[in-house]
């Protein structure tokens, strides 16, 4: 899949002889890759912990968002402080999970 991301203009997710969606890699993506994920190890737990998006399990955050970099600004500039960031944008393979419901096969 990583190569078909990085190497094709268009691509077909097939299940089973099925073709479940044929386009460019960026319009499968976005309308069948669902939201982006941020994982967050904060420096210290804000006053108001609330406040934040998604969960908060002691210092690690995790959210899902259709706009990471912007979301992440945010909590920046109210003066959330990161140790770690990592945001997981979706590629072909979650298309595929999402389509077929199944990882894929070797």
């Amino acid at each position: 899949m990583e190569e078909a991301q990085r190497l094709c203009d268009r691509v077909a997710i097939m299940d089973h002889g099925r073709i479940m969606a044929l386009d460019t890699v960026n319009a499968l993506i976005e309308q069948h890759g669902g939201v982006s994920v941020v994982e967050a190890e904060l420096e210290c737990v804000p006053d108001d912990p609330a406040s934040l998006p998604g969960r908060l399990e002691g210092v690690s955050l995790r959210f899902e968002t259709d706009r990471p970099l912007e979301e992440v600004g945010r909590l920046s500039s109210a003066g959330v402080r990161f140790q770690t960031l990592r945001v997981c944008r979706p590629d072909l393979e979650t298309v595929f999970l999402g389509l077929t419901g199944r990882r894929l096969r070797d």
